[in-house]
């Protein structure tokens, strides 16, 4: 197995970017019903993150139908705007406080490119291990 990160690189980086984005993903999880009883939705504070799960599957299956008709060099590429969107809803998340309504889109927002990526990448480590692996 050692080989395989040795032989290549791409699997190596998309294993810490996938060991990274899961943190974050289970992070988010876990942080969210608490952040919105701290902030005083007690009555949201599962729904809201309800929502997250829900658009993690939208965007889970938009960013794979996108992966479908791209060439596979161009697949990694791909990820890198979706995840500076995210930064940028988390800094709205933290900077902006929004109503109710507010939370759930930008809640949704994340989910969809958090969702997203995090499932892509778990794929694009999966392939790239099969193409190291010699014939």
């Amino acid at each position: 197995m050692i080989e395989v990160f040795k032989n290549s690189p791409r699997v190596t980086l998309l294993t810490i970017a996938f060991s990274l984005v899961k943190s974050v993903m289970y992070g988010i999880l876990l942080w969210l019903p608490a952040y919105f009883y701290s902030i005083g939705l007690v009555d949201y504070s599962l729904y809201i993150p309800m929502t997250f799960d829900a658009a993690s599957i939208v965007g889970s299956t938009l960013l794979g139908l996108t992966f479908k008709q791209l060439p596979p060099n161009k697949k990694n590429a791909t990820l890198l705007p979706v995840l500076l969107f995210l930064l940028i809803f988390f800094l709205m998340l933290k900077l902006i406080d929004f109503s109710v309504a507010g939370y759930f889109i930008i809640i949704a927002c994340v989910g969809l490119c958090l969702g997203g990526s995090y499932n892509t990448m778990a794929g694009l480590v999966t392939m790239e291990l099969v193409r190291s692996i010699p014939p």
